[in-house]
């Protein structure tokens, strides 16, 4: 299967990236083409702090799409995602995030 990876770092502490990137519902106030979200379904967190949500994004790019992904999240370590439901034939994928050190993500 396809498949490709990208590795940037960023300027803020891991924490504040793991809390954007799972701030699903906050995702249309920065994603232009989001136009709407649903968590369809909240998991409840492990001991870990691990929880796995399914949430379906609508965006719109040429047309509106719909699709839901099951999103796993470790915090401050990686969100991995698969889809569920949706007009793509696949949609894996995840962030693996690390401290860069000096308050930075890699």
């Amino acid at each position: 299967m396809p498949s490709a990876s990208r590795s940037i770092t960023v300027n803020v502490p891991t924490e504040h990236f793991f809390d954007t990137v799972t701030d699903f519902e906050a995702y249309p106030e920065f994603i232009p083409e989001m136009v709407g979200i649903e968590i369809v379904k909240k998991g409840k967190k492990t001991k870990d702090g691990s929880r796995t949500d399914d949430v379906k994004f609508s965006i719109k790019v040429i047309k509106k799409i719909d699709y839901t992904r099951r999103l796993t999240s470790t915090p401050n370590e990686k969100v991995e995602w698969e889809l569920v439901d949706g007009p793509f034939k696949t949609n894996n994928g995840g962030w693996d995030i690390k401290s860069a050190g000096k308050g930075k993500t890699e």
